[in-house]
């Protein structure tokens, strides 16, 4: 793989500082934050947690799952999809909760799962043994968004609640990849 394309690769971030549990990737829109860390899970077979701020954003992001006789898809996987051929479409669970699902494969059991920071105070006792990294998309509000009182703290205890005993059974620590993009392009 090129890593000097001009664009961002998460995947050589991890070969370049494995030991580090938190990657965080701030830049100008366009040079493939999400795109590269999505890819990377896709292609590895890496299970993950996409995790956005609110539940409505998960909402928005999983609407052309509804059912709806007009859809829009809002998936950060459009543009995987179109240039790999992949069928990768979100599908809503309940409020705030959802997974990416291959849509090609009989079983469409999820390759990653899509959650709402606001939504894990009520995650308790669910195993994610399976998830290898989270990635938070667009970590810093906008200026028009409602901050909530401890987000961080919420991120923080959510990361304690999806690593749990994972150490102790030999696995590696859960990485946390976290995202934004200024508002000036450079």
């Amino acid at each position: 793989m090129n890593y000097n394309d001009g664009y961002y690769h998460l995947k050589k971030d991890l070969l370049d500082y494995p030991d580090a549990v938190i990657y965080v990737a701030w830049s100008f829109r366009g040079p493939g934050k999400t795109y590269s860390a999505l890819r990377m899970c896709k292609e590895e077979k890496i299970k993950f947690i996409y995790l956005k701020r609110t539940a409505d954003d998960v909402d928005l992001l999983c609407a052309a799952s509804s059912g709806k006789a007009i859809e829009v898809d809002a998936s950060p996987f459009v543009p995987l999809n179109r240039d790999f051929g992949w069928n990768i479409k979100p599908v809503s669970l309940k409020k705030g909760i959802g997974a990416f699902c291959d849509m090609d494969k009989e079983n469409k059991d999820p390759i990653g799962i899509i959650l709402a920071l606001s939504k894990t105070k009520s995650i308790k006792g669910v195993d994610f043994s399976d998830v290898d990294i989270i990635i938070l998309d667009e970590f810093v509000p906008q200026v028009h968004e409602i901050i909530r009182k401890k987000e961080f703290e919420a991120l923080m205890d959510f990361m304690l609640t999806a690593s749990r005993d994972r150490i102790a059974r030999g696995r590696k620590p859960l990485k946390l990849m976290t995202q934004n993009a200024s508002k000036k392009q450079k």
